[in-house]
């Protein structure tokens, strides 16, 4: 349980960490006075079409692990509390 959800920590961390590196790629891109003008828009083309990939991508790995991750960690807590439980009770009856 604690690995799946350092795993999608991860990936969450990597998405954000290529977000940010294409944001500021394209607003350096954006804002940088140059008269090669073709240069630029090349530029912000694929950084946009790179940008939008990495974001479809991890918003679709995204959801279907956040779906996985809370079927598997309810299951996992569901199971701690019920072996936490049967500790206690074997505590009690002794």
């Amino acid at each position: 349980c604690v690995i799946q959800v350092v795993l999608h920590f991860s990936c969450v961390c990597v998405c954000v960490f290529l977000f940010i590196q294409f944001s500021f790629l394209l607003l350096f891109t954006s804002t940088r006075k140059t008269n090669v003008n073709a240069h630029v828009h090349f530029h912000r083309i694929i950084c946009v079409c790179v940008y939008w990939f990495f974001i479809s991508f991890c918003v679709k790995l995204f959801y279907s692990k956040i779906v996985l991750l809370f079927s598997l960690c309810s299951q996992c807590l569901y199971f701690k509390i019920v072996n936490y439980l049967i500790d206690l009770v074997k505590i009690l009856i002794c």
